[in-house]
């Protein structure tokens, strides 16, 4: 399966994930008796898209060789985080820990989005994560002109730094 399936698989399992989430925290806060009912009936989905969204974000990691971007060290800490705060408080009704928890899986989705853990991204500055094999670099094109001169592009970017491991080279728009 190729870097970018992966990345919208990903994507698709977090999207149903969170619409899931944010329906039961909603009714927590609204209608408890409802609450129980949906609960009890989306069990099982919660038993499959849990699993799903951990297996495809270590799936993706296994891609990129590690984690790459110091954004994403910040990500898989609030998701870890997260994680038992929304168990226990979906399974002992506890609005306020359902909460805390929805604010993190919202942080940490806004991270991914924005590539940053300052939830802010830079439309001026043009990135790129760039995958060789089992290896991944970030391209920033005022970065790294700041070190190589104004004439740093891409493909020397590409052919300076993944000298040793071209023919895999693939480019993926961050």
């Amino acid at each position: 399966m190729s870097y970018n399936t992966l990345v919208e698989m990903h994507k698709g399992i977090i999207y149903l994930f969170l619409t899931v989430y944010i329906i039961k925290v909603i009714l927590l806060l609204v209608n408890t008796k409802l609450f129980e009912k949906v609960k009890a009936k989306t069990k099982i989905i919660e038993m499959i898209l849990g699993p799903l969204v951990l297996i495809s974000g270590i799936w993706l990691l296994v891609e990129l060789g590690g984690v790459p971007f110091s954004w994403l060290h910040v990500k898989i800490t609030v998701v870890l985080v997260a994680i038992p705060l929304s168990i226990i408080g979906l399974k002992k009704s506890n609005k306020i820990l359902a909460v805390l928890a929805l604010v993190l899986f919202f942080y940490a989705y806004m991270a991914a989005k924005n590539k940053s853990y300052t939830l802010t991204s830079s439309p001026t500055t043009e990135t790129q994560l760039l995958v060789t094999g089992n290896s991944a670099i970030t391209f920033d094109q005022n970065c790294c002109s700041k070190i190589h001169g104004s004439a740093v592009t891409k493909s020397n970017f590409i052919e300076n730094h993944f000298w040793m491991d071209m023919p895999s080279k693939r480019i993926m728009e961050n």
